[in-house]
């Protein structure tokens, strides 16, 4: 199980690294953004579908 975890942790990092790269987010607002996809892929969804659900919460708590 551990490993899973790690494995959701780095495919999470992965898409915030593409998708929320120069974009400017209240630090407070991260952990949702993360959360997102994160709930996804741990439910057994696609990576697609937790890359559409990122990019929602991105475009919702985006600051500039």
């Amino acid at each position: 199980m551990k490993k899973a975890q790690k494995l959701i942790k780095a495919q999470v990092a992965g898409l915030y690294k593409k998708l929320g790269n120069c974009v400017q987010v209240n630090i407070m607002d991260l952990g949702k953004i993360l959360d997102a996809a994160e709930n996804i892929l741990v439910a057994g969804g696609a990576i697609e579908d937790a890359e559409v659900a990122m990019a929602a919460a991105i475009a919702k708590y985006r600051v500039n």
